[in-house]
């Protein structure tokens, strides 16, 4: 990274709350990313961290993202990929980013899974 370029980074760890909030964990896990993303490249990076759909959307549209990660598990997955589909459609060029527990188990389906996401990057 050269010393002018501030990269911005969307992590997320989301949940559903159209009428309460579905999963009322505390998403430390992103934390934790953010964090350690913030100590090694310190002021070369900007990153938020978002829970709420309508959040992270929000942003999007205000200011694109260079780089999105979000979560994956059996519980907001759609919510997930739809978040990395939507930042593709606002900016093709972002690197999207997927990681959890919840991936299948055999190599067959673990392709057949990731040959199935078109705006997914990277799987951890």
């Amino acid at each position: 990274m050269s010393k002018n370029t501030e990269l911005t980074i969307y992590l997320a760890d989301l949940t559903h709350n159209y009428t309460k909030v579905a999963n009322e964990t505390m998403p430390i896990g992103i934390a934790y990313i953010k964090t350690y993303l913030e100590k090694k490249f310190g002021s070369q990076i900007r990153c938020k961290l978002f829970r709420y759909p309508d959040k992270i959307l929000d942003a999007i549209d205000q200011t694109p993202p260079d780089v999105i990660m979000v979560s994956n598990y059996v519980w907001n997955e759609a919510l997930s990929l739809f978040a990395l589909k939507y930042a593709k459609s606002i900016n093709p060029k972002v690197l999207t980013i997927m990681g959890g527990p919840n991936f299948p188990l055999e190599t067959k389906k673990q392709e057949t899974w990731i040959r199935n996401q078109s705006d997914l990057d990277i799987f951890i």
